[in-house]
């Protein structure tokens, strides 16, 4: 379940975003190399472990929309930020000749 949940999370929020699969290939390595391990305790940390990364790659991909809906977001280009919050008081930039 938790490897699952972890190659979900990685496919949805960084390997199709950024288009490199590396995060993915390595948390198939790392479950793969711990797949013989006996000790319960040393798997339920595993498992843990899997659990919490999942958890923090969905809630980055949901902490950055939330940052690009209050127009904070660092990737978006300026021109288009400015546009959207004059649009939300009701303005409008005015056009310009490129």
């Amino acid at each position: 379940m938790a490897y699952r949940h972890l190659l979900r999370a990685i496919q949805q929020h960084v390997t199709s975003s950024t288009g490199n699969g590396l995060w993915k290939e390595y948390a198939k390595e790392q479950f793969r190399r711990n797949a013989g391990e006996k000790d319960g305790r040393k798997v339920q940390e595993l498992v843990q472990l899997a659990e919490e990364y999942a958890t923090l790659v969905e809630d980055v991909h949901a902490h950055k929309e939330l940052l690009f809906s209050y127009n904070i977001g660092v990737e978006r280009n300026q021109r288009d930020m400015m546009e959207k919050t004059a649009r939300r008081v009701g303005l409008e930039l005015p056009k310009q000749d490129t």
